[in-house]
């Protein structure tokens, strides 16, 4: 591709120091208040880039169309020294074809949270402690195990239980109690 440098003043602003392609598209350096910017425009003459060595800041912006990282035989790595923030007015996907991990470690933390979606859907959560408020909560579940090593105790307005099949309930020991009245309804009930 054909480049020609051109160096011209633009009254008003300062020297104006751009790089052109044959094609339209155009590096340059503009002065904004006393300071050098550096920008690349496209065809249309829309900024594509803008990098202000004072302030160390860059924006990458695509005017119209996707934007694609590409690493066919690598790794793609973003690096920041604060937060990385992603925001979009549509669905945000994520998607490997081996896992997803996300991690959270607190500097100086005994431990970090993970959670850990697996091929063949596989979820896994490592926490310290869980909290979810919910207005509703749904769990569907073929088959449901719980391992609790000490205490696991529910704080309920009502509760209700059905079982179609057998319910056993098995304990050291064992203590109902019942402000008001307790019903038990059977055909047929064994003691002992």
């Amino acid at each position: 591709m054909a480049v020609t440098a051109l160096f011209k003043t633009s009254s008003g602003h300062g020297r104006e120091k751009s790089l052109t392609s044959s094609s339209g598209a155009r590096a340059e350096i503009v002065e904004q208040d006393g300071v050098e910017i550096l920008q690349v425009r496209d065809t249309r003459q829309r900024v594509v880039f803008r990098f202000d060595p004072q302030t160390g800041q860059g924006e990458l912006c695509v005017p119209k169309g996707d934007l694609n990282l590409h690493a066919p035989e690598g790794n793609i790595n973003l690096l920041a020294g604060k937060g990385v923030q992603c925001r979009a007015a549509e669905e945000i996907v994520v998607q490997s074809n081996v896992a997803v991990r996300l991690s959270a470690r607190e500097p100086g933390g005994d431990g970090a949270t993970t959670l850990k979606l697996g091929p063949n859907g596989l979820l896994q959560l490592a926490a310290r402690k869980m909290e979810a408020t919910v207005e509703t909560l749904v769990e569907r579940a073929r088959n449901s195990y719980r391992y609790v090593e000490q205490l696991s105790q529910v704080h309920a307005g009502r509760m209700r239980k059905w079982v179609k099949g057998a319910y056993h309930q098995q304990s050291g020991q064992a203590t109902i109690k019942a402000e008001d009245k307790v019903k038990i309804r059977a055909r047929r009930i064994h003691l002992g």
